[in-house]
């Protein structure tokens, strides 16, 4: 049997995945085709750029940015000029736009911020390419 210890509070290259499925169920924001066309065109165009959205009950779409840290790590979190781009284009069409971080905790515990969306909450940075230890390539 093999066995594979992986560090949460370490491997950055897992925490941004574990984080949006953890989101994903807390705040019920499920990735399947929405029912309006404008809320699926807007999407379909802008897909590789926003890590999760719903519909409300009211038939609002909400989009989330999804960001993980450390509790003692304070700086702005980084995004893409392009997913900022996207996700400025979307509160100008209205669409509700909401950041969460997810808190890895000393403890085993996550804690989950929830707030507006704020272009002037992040760093803007165009990042690259790294290699995942499982070997896949991800592009930030």
């Amino acid at each position: 049997m093999r066995k594979k210890k992986i560090n949460l509070k370490k491997e950055y290259n897992w925490r941004g995945d574990v984080s949006e499925l953890l989101v994903k169920y807390n705040v019920g924001a499920y990735c399947w085709k929405p029912k309006y066309e404008e809320h699926y065109k807007f999407i379909n165009e802008n897909r590789s750029s926003i890590d999760l959205w719903k519909e409300d009950l009211n038939g609002n779409l909400v989009l989330y940015e999804v960001k993980s840290r450390n509790e003692d790590y304070k700086k702005k979190p980084d995004i893409t000029e392009k997913s900022l781009k996207v996700y400025k284009k979307a509160l100008r069409k209205g669409y509700v736009v909401k950041l969460i971080r997810v808190c890895f905790k000393e403890d085993w515990e996550i804690e989950f911020e929830e707030r507006k969306f704020n272009p002037k909450d992040f760093r803007k940075n165009n990042g690259g390419y790294y290699r995942r230890k499982d070997g896949r390539t991800k592009i930030n």
